[in-house]
């Protein structure tokens, strides 16, 4: 994936995701053994990542949501996700500009929700769209 000179462009460039349950420590993240990240294979410029920060009795909580769509709707893929959307997931993005955001973390995961459809017409895009949220005590880990 090539990004992009300078420091405004849009979208996701990768998006990779991993159990809550699957690290051995957390700062840094570090998967255990036989653990890894997966990569989805989403569509280009299909991917927003939203920060916000709200002050609460209870100090700051920071809520990153956004989704991704992906191509073409196959099982492979669909059985993939589906665990994600019961155990919550640790994901790993990188925008266009190279920065990378991990969010969530094993005592907070990311909540995921897929939709996806065929289409009505030949000319009507076939994808998944995979949708995350979450509200967490501190900000994303970035580098």
């Amino acid at each position: 994936m090539n990004f992009h000179e300078g420091d405004n462009i849009g979208s996701i460039a990768i998006c990779e995701i991993a159990f809550p349950f699957s690290f051995s420590s957390f700062n840094p993240a570090v998967l255990a053994i036989g653990y890894t990240w997966l990569s989805l294979p989403l569509d280009d410029q299909s991917g927003s990542l939203n920060l916000k920060v709200s002050d609460t009795d209870n100090g700051p909580v920071y809520t990153y949501s956004g989704g991704l769509k992906i191509h073409n709707l196959r099982e492979s893929v669909d059985n993939t996700l589906y665990r994600y959307v019961a155990s919550g997931a640790v994901m790993r993005i990188t925008d266009m500009n190279g920065r990378i955001y991990i969010i969530g973390a094993p005592d907070e995961p990311v909540t995921v929700s897929l939709n996806g459809g065929t289409g009505e017409k030949f000319a009507d895009e076939n994808r998944q769209q995979m949708q995350f949220k979450i509200d967490q005590a501190h900000p994303a880990y970035t580098s």
